[in-house]
């Protein structure tokens, strides 16, 4: 039941974050064993200001995308499964493009973003994932280009005002930082005060559970800062 908790508020954070900048539209299918949460997004012109930037999550949702946070780490089979899914929506784009006498160019395909607290070196060297160091920060692995796959791994991004609003979706010590960052932020910012909503409420419902995990257990620990305010 709590992967299920932890899905909403992915869904809820990320629908929140995005929608001043685009169509977000979200699973709204999640089952009490969901361990993820899915996140279609489709950008528009929107200039932001430096107070209310998103800053790396921005660059993310730069063009069409899809964004699925996992709440542990992922194996093989997952990341098979989720590039199963992306050829078929190429394959459905390229089929209306051809219908309507277009030809779809491989930038115009949408990238899909997985999201995990952490991935292993073996699973990264598996699927041929690298870092792009002179356009993105650590912990963002890019599949070859022909998949438009992205692998972010947030323990390992920079623990800066850049990656604040992805490492929110971490664990442990990583995401207990981003929390204390959070309330250092000032009041009146407005993704502030609403992601301590969010992240409230997902602390009342875990409350609730019996039998929590370890790691829930600690996910609680560092929802406790939230309660302090």
């Amino acid at each position: 039941m709590t992967q299920k908790f932890y899905s909403q508020f992915v869904e809820h954070y990320l629908e929140y974050l995005l929608s001043p900048l685009g169509t977000v539209a979200v699973s709204g299918l999640i089952t009490d064993e969901e361990r993820r949460g899915i996140v279609l997004f489709l950008p528009q012109e929107v200039v932001q200001t430096e107070e209310h930037s998103l800053r790396l999550l921005t660059k993310v949702a730069q063009g069409d995308c899809a964004i699925e946070v996992y709440c542990e780490p992922i194996d093989e089979t997952d990341v098979r499964n989720c590039l199963r899914k992306l050829f078929s929506v190429f394959s459905t784009l390229n089929c209306q493009a051809e219908a309507e006498g277009k030809t779809l160019e491989e930038n115009d395909l949408p990238r899909l973003w997985i999201v995990v607290p952490s991935a292993s070196r073996e699973l990264l060297n598996n699927f041929g994932a690298n870092l792009e160091l002179e356009n993105w920060s650590t912990g963002i692995y890019f599949l070859p280009e022909i998949f438009r796959l992205a692998i972010v791994a947030v323990d390992e991004l920079p623990m800066t005002a850049e990656t604040l609003w992805l490492r929110i979706l971490g664990k442990g010590e990583t995401q207990h930082q981003a929390f204390t960052e959070l309330l250092r932020l000032r009041e009146a910012n407005k993704f502030r005060q609403n992601t301590i909503r969010l992240l409230a409420n997902w602390r009342v419902l875990l409350q609730e559970q019996d039998n929590l995990t370890q790691d829930e257990q600690e996910l609680m620990i560092n929802l406790s800062l939230i309660e302090k305010l």
